[in-house]
């Protein structure tokens, strides 16, 4: 059975996000932090369980959450790794973020992955 394509719903996020670091996770879980939303990086999130992904969706049920990525590769020579987008639109179901990004780069080649966006080439010469 195929799997209908996804379609983001448009929710713009205004105001002002953080981006949510394990130091903030306490304040997240004892109280509300005066802030719009809170972005994270869909990576960190994407094992099956453990104590980031229940903060993360302890703050979901308060917060509109962006996810941004940093390790599609979408600039690869390789094309796009089928493991890590199934783990993010397993993420993405999950939490129901408000925005997703990711970053226009490469950081994989062949089997070996680097921690480094590295900038895409532009195809032709700009003159500014």
């Amino acid at each position: 059975m195929q799997r209908a394509p996804f379609v983001m719903p448009v929710r713009p996020l205004s105001g002002a996000g953080v981006g949510l670091r394990t130091a903030h996770y306490r304040d997240f879980l004892d109280g509300r932090p005066a802030i719009d939303w809170v972005e994270v990086h869909s990576e960190n999130y994407f094992g099956d369980g453990g104590y980031d992904l229940h903060v993360l969706e302890h703050v979901r049920a308060h917060y509109p959450v962006s996810l941004h990525g940093v390790g599609l590769s979408l600039g690869s020579a390789d094309g796009l790794r089928a493991t890590h987008l199934a783990k993010l639109a397993r993420l993405v179901d999950r939490i129901d973020p408000a925005l997703v990004s990711e970053h226009l780069c490469w950081g994989a080649l062949a089997r070996d992955t680097s921690t480094t966006c590295c900038p895409c080439r532009s195809p032709k010469k700009r003159s500014i």
